[in-house]
């Protein structure tokens, strides 16, 4: 099946914001895999394998874009609605902290009309530099990154978004007193049961709960499921595993780490403040950095820059401790297969790669007593500057590469996840959004 790729980026609104490319040869370099898997008899044999790999990869997708989306600021990050009709309108952020005069970024929905993709509808978000965004039940949220809030909108069967009809604000502070100095809403996303959704935080170290109502087109909090982090986490995204859907993976961008939580630990009180949790939600923490790595983690410099400059700013890459490199995370995803996880660096411009070992019903393997849900397999390098997102296929990691003006295409194993070769092929002004999906007819 014929696959496109869009790419979006931190752009002015007279300059291209999401790229589309065709990703004409998604599933091609499988046959050659596994000629080079087969052939290690001879070093000759595994380079001209190796050899012919590159090729295949290089032939995944076109040079130049078969289509630009312009006239709108900051698209960085966006979604697509659900399967079937849905699925021809794009929700984007503009991550802005103005719109039409007045203080907030806005969002934005786009409908492919047989030839082009066509904006249907733009309205202001009210929280300042909207940076995530999720589509469902026939509503779209926002979270909104200086404002620490969350936004939410209806949305018409064609796609048409209507007025802010919800807005919440976190308040607080976190542990690092530079990157933590107010609530920060970074990601929000669906998780749990039907209608439950979480805000990753990353300024006040939580995930924080709500509950759509899609019928009075409000979110409902209930604090007795929000889960509290380790200080100076920093939750930047999640992903929620689709085999075990009681299991989040939450990435954690000051502290550059995995942690895994197991949503059905997470109590709730049956009457008044009576909250007893039955058992520590977080399960597991796995490092995203090789051991002995000499930089500094975000969370532990505590000089990462102007927190009022929005997410890129944020994220200065180099630390004012000694020299070090600084490293915050970025992006997470899993494998088609739901097998693996796949975690970015920016700083150590890496990929780590996770296998998921719990069984299907969530339960992990006990190691000395500990619970054993992802193992780390490899930290690849990914061979550009800050891989802001990445998108995962059965036979590549694409990582959009922010500080490298590029889109790269890594091979990738689909039987042990692991990641072999890094090609830069798409040339990107500064791309910090990568989605695949089948190609429109």
């Amino acid at each position: 099946m014929k696959k496109q790729i869009f790419v979006g980026s931190q752009s002015a609104a007279n300059k291209p914001g999401i790229s589309i490319f065709d990703f004409t040869n998604p599933e091609g370099a499988t046959s050659t895999q596994a000629t080079a898997a087969q052939a290690t008899s001879t070093q000759a044999t595994a380079a001209q394998a190796t050899s012919t790999q590159a090729t295949a990869a290089q032939a995944t997708a076109t040079q130049a874009p078969i289509e630009q989306i312009t006239g709108l600021e900051n698209p960085t990050y966006f979604v697509f609605g659900e399967d079937g009709k849905d699925g021809k309108f794009l929700f984007t952020v503009s991550e802005t902290s103005e719109f039409k005069g007045d203080e907030g970024g806005s969002v934005a929905s786009y409908k492919w009309d047989g030839a082009n993709w066509k904006q249907v509808s733009q309205v202001a978000a009210k929280g300042k530099a909207p940076c995530h965004v999720c589509f469902g039940r026939n509503h779209l949220l926002t979270a909104n990154y200086l404002s620490g809030s969350v936004s939410l909108f209806p949305v018409t069967e064609e796609g048409e978004i209507g007025e802010l009809c919800d807005y919440h604000i976190h308040e607080g502070r976190g542990h690092d007193s530079v990157r933590q100095d107010h609530a920060y809403a970074h990601t929000v996303g669906w998780a749990g049961t039907e209608g439950d959704l979480y805000v990753a935080d990353l300024g006040l170290d939580k995930l924080i709960y709500y509950r759509l109502d899609p019928v009075r087109h409000k979110l409902v909090p209930n604090s007795a499921k929000d889960i509290a982090l380790p200080p100076g986490s920093g939750p930047r995204q999640f992903v929620v595993d689709p085999i075990r859907p009681n299991l989040l993976y939450l990435l954690c961008e000051l502290s550059s780490q995995i942690l895994v939580i197991d949503l059905s630990l997470v109590d709730v009180p049956t009457r008044g403040t009576d909250h007893i949790r039955v058992d520590e939600p977080i399960r597991q923490k796995l490092s995203m950095l090789p051991a002995g790595w000499r930089g500094v983690n975000s969370g532990d410099a505590e000089n990462s820059g102007d927190a009022e400059n929005s997410d890129d700013a944020e994220n200065s890459g180099d630390a004012k401790i000694s020299g070090a490199v600084e490293n915050t995370a970025a992006g997470v995803k899993l494998s088609p297969d739901g097998r693996f996880l796949y975690a970015s660096n920016r700083g150590h411009d890496s990929i780590a790669v996770f296998e998921i070992v719990s069984d299907e019903a969530g339960n992990p393997r006990t190691l000395a007593d500990e619970p054993e849900y992802l193992r780390l397999c490899q930290i690849f390098k990914v061979g550009a500057k800050r891989p802001w997102d990445i998108a995962v296929t059965e036979n590549f990691v694409i990582s959009a590469n922010q500080g490298s003006d590029s889109v790269s295409f890594i091979s990738r194993d689909p039987v042990n996840g692991t990641l072999s070769q890094s090609l830069e092929r798409i040339t990107v002004e500064k791309p910090t959004c990568v989605v695949v999906r089948s190609r429109t007819i």
